[in-house]
């Protein structure tokens, strides 16, 4: 198979789906060889020459393959050949609160990389690397697909030339430019969270979430909580309260605070804080979370939502690997986002009122 593989390219020099070399150099009236060096720009062909070329190649609808390219251009330099292509992951910031999901996230990433033939090789921008360095190293090492990793802070611009680059961005906090994006479904996932609420029997809901969350998730979550509450407002009440406010509540005993029959908050903390004022979870009030952790809460499993984050990154390795064999580089013209839905987790602060 590697034989059958090599000789694949050095014959064709790049792959092209069912366009070789010989085919354009047939139509352009040259040799294989004088094709080859067209292609990869050497100065020793002629202007004209290469123009032939070039109209040839774009008459048989010929697109160059860029993990080829890569290819190629090591054995021509004599480099060790790993047989291996790379791709990058890369941090806009350095990485601390709320990284367990962007950890999943890479997981998922790199066991999707290694079944598709790709390591991953992962940065992070700061002091010590600018985006100018980064394109540099990432021209010098071939590589030319990249995954930017979701912050964890408010929403940022990505400031790279993405030029002879494809990519793929993780969720909304990456405000431009505007890329592929791979992300939990949150709309969705928060509408069949609070169905299954319904269903368990509650009719008194408090969503409690933050500004800055909600921008980062582009209103997923309380678009559809509200949409939800309007839908069944005959048979629910369904409210919303953002996290300063429910804690300024909280501090004062709970006094000033109607509480209801489940919190939904991706807050986990509330839980202790709950606690502290005498409100035991899940028989005064359930909690559920949007986003669920493996590890729970002090050793809790919640209830909540799996947002399957290590699918997440590994549907980003499939729709960046897509956009190279099909040499989609740079900023596109018409974004794609991927959707990934959740699954909905039974826990112990959840127990049915049915």
């Amino acid at each position: 198979m590697l034989q059958i593989t090599l000789k694949v390219f050095f014959e064709a020099d790049a792959l092209c789906f069912v366009i070789s070399y010989r085919d354009i150099a047939k139509r352009a009236g040259v040799s294989t060889m004088t094709v080859s060096r067209a292609m990869r720009g050497d100065p020793k062909v002629r202007a004209v020459t290469a123009q032939k070329v070039e109209a040839a190649a774009q008459a048989l609808g010929y697109v160059r393959n860029p993990i080829a390219d890569s290819f190629m251009k090591q054995v021509r330099s004599k480099r060790v050949l790993s047989g291996v292509s790379r791709i990058a992951w890369v941090y806009p910031e350095k990485v601390n609160s709320g990284a367990h999901v962007i950890d999943a996230y890479y997981r998922g990433a790199c066991e999707a990389a290694r079944a598709s033939g790709f390591e991953v090789d992962r940065f992070v921008l700061g002091e010590a690397l600018s985006s100018r360095s980064l394109r540099r190293i990432l021209q010098a090492r071939g590589i030319r697909g990249m995954l930017i990793s979701p912050t964890v802070g408010d929403l940022v611009d990505f400031d790279f030339d993405f030029e002879g680059f494809a990519a793929v961005m993780f969720g909304y906090s990456l405000r431009s430019p505007d890329m592929n994006r791979v992300s939990s479904h949150h709309s969705v996932n928060q509408f069949a969270l609070l169905a299954h609420i319904r269903e368990l029997g509650y009719r008194d809901v408090l969503y409690v979430s933050n500004w800055q969350q909600e921008r980062r998730l582009n209103f997923g979550w309380l678009a559809s909580t509200l949409a939800f509450g309007r839908e069944h407002q005959s048979e629910m009440r369904i409210r919303h309260v953002y996290l300063d406010d429910f804690e300024e509540a909280l501090a004062t005993g709970g006094s000033s605070l109607q509480l209801p029959e489940v919190i939904v908050s991706c807050h986990q903390s509330l839980i202790g804080r709950l606690e502290q004022i005498g409100c035991r979870i899940p028989e005064d009030v359930g909690f559920v979370s949007p986003t669920v952790r493996p590890e729970g809460y002090r050793g809790r499993r919640l209830a909540g939502m799996n947002q399957c984050s290590e699918l997440i990154g590994a549907r980003a390795v499939e729709l960046l690997s897509d956009s190279l064999a099909m040499n989609r580089l740079g900023v596109p013209e018409h974004p794609v986002t991927l959707l990934v839905r959740g699954q909905w987790c039974d826990g112990e602060t959840l127990q049915s009122k049915c």
